[in-house]
């Protein structure tokens, strides 16, 4: 996010397993995040309605952190919200 300094749209596209990697990343200020291999994996799986239950799971996930960030919506994000190892926070 910083050697773009809001120069371009910043979307991560890989790793996003859980909700809270959803929440981590626009915490550290991305633009979006892209779910394609959960989705992808569903659907060879378990065809459309698998990737609606893969989608459905995440969303809940996110939810969740959000509530328990006290976030009642994205725009309440701030790198703060992301812990590192030991505790400590990442500036703002």
């Amino acid at each position: 996010m910083d050697a773009v300094a809001g120069q371009c749209a910043v979307v991560l596209d890989g790793g996003v397993r859980h909700g809270a990697d959803i929440a981590k990343t626009l915490c550290l200020g991305a633009d979006a995040v892209m779910v394609g291999r959960p989705a992808l994996w569903e659907l060879v799986h378990s065809g459309a309605e698998g990737v609606a239950d893969v989608l459905r799971l995440l969303m809940g996930e996110f939810e969740e952190v959000m509530a328990l960030m006290g976030a009642p919506t994205v725009a309440g994000f701030e790198r703060s919200g992301v812990v590192l190892p030991g505790g400590a926070h990442f500036a703002p």
